[in-house]
């Protein structure tokens, strides 16, 4: 009986290896292919090179990245997919990605498809529906998958860090009118549920309580106040750790060039 026990376990073990084994080729499949969908995106535009840096590091210098991205070119991108928006980067990160928008589509269908709109595991980086895509509301939520290889949206975290947001104070975004810079001004973690993602204001007071809220709740002091004048963008990504929270990084807009 007790050799019949041992051989049950054996098997169970074997198949429970196996299933990880699977999974670790699958995931890995599946990062390297991001990786290639999102190279063809950068090829295409003519967007920055990605900077990885999995640890705080020198913030690269504002320039380079202002002039690539009043250069790219979405047109090309949008002959792929018309869904394509913009683009988002954050200097000395590796956060350069196309932003994608459907007010058409699923709420979730960009959590499982690339900027290409063919289904990928790294989904997106992609702005909340509700959100109108010219950028016009008080606060703009981004979304993006946390993955484990640190793609996407997977070191908005360090944010949580002062000596990161120290290095990489700094969200550029494109889209057809030219060319935004935000300025972060908060990082902290939150429930799904919260005041962070409210989208419609009634008056400067509701802003006013908003701010209030987001940079109260700040894990680090950016030494940055948005005013209620200001357009903010939420950045938001799972914590890992369930799907009640989400870490976000909030910056508010303080440089627009055509």
């Amino acid at each position: 009986m007790k050799g019949k026990t041992r051989k049950l376990v054996i098997i169970l073990l074997a198949c429970v290896f196996i299933a990880s084994a699977g999974m670790i080729i699958y995931l890995q499949a599946q990062y390297r292919l991001g990786q290639e969908t999102y190279d063809q995106a950068q090829t295409l535009s003519g967007a920055p090179a990605a900077q990885e840096s999995a640890a705080p590091s020198a913030a690269a210098e504002e320039t380079p990245y202002a002039d690539s991205l009043r250069g790219l070119d979405l047109s090309k991108l949008r002959q792929v997919n018309g869904d394509v928006l913009g683009w988002i980067i954050i200097p000395g990160t590796n956060i350069s990605y196309p932003l994608v928008y459907s007010s058409q589509k699923s709420p979730t269908y960009y959590l499982s498809h690339t900027w290409d709109a063919e289904y990928g595991y790294v989904g997106s980086i992609f702005l909340e529906p509700e959100n109108s895509p010219d950028f016009s509301d008080f606060n703009t939520v981004i979304y993006g998958h946390n993955m484990r290889n640190g793609s996407m949206f997977g070191t908005l975290r360090y944010y949580m860090k002062a000596d990161w947001l120290a290095a990489h104070p700094d969200i550029y975004i494109i889209t057809d009118k030219g060319a935004a810079k935000y300025e972060v001004f908060a990082a902290y973690e939150v429930s799904t549920k919260g005041l962070t993602y409210q989208i419609g204001f009634a008056s400067d007071q509701e802003k006013q309580t908003y701010i209030d809220f987001c940079t109260s709740h700040s894990a680090v002091n950016s030494g940055v106040t948005p005013g209620t004048g200001e357009g903010i963008i939420t950045l938001s990504t799972c914590t890992g750790n369930g799907h009640v929270n989400r870490w976000v990084v909030q910056a508010v807009c303080r440089d627009k060039t055509d």
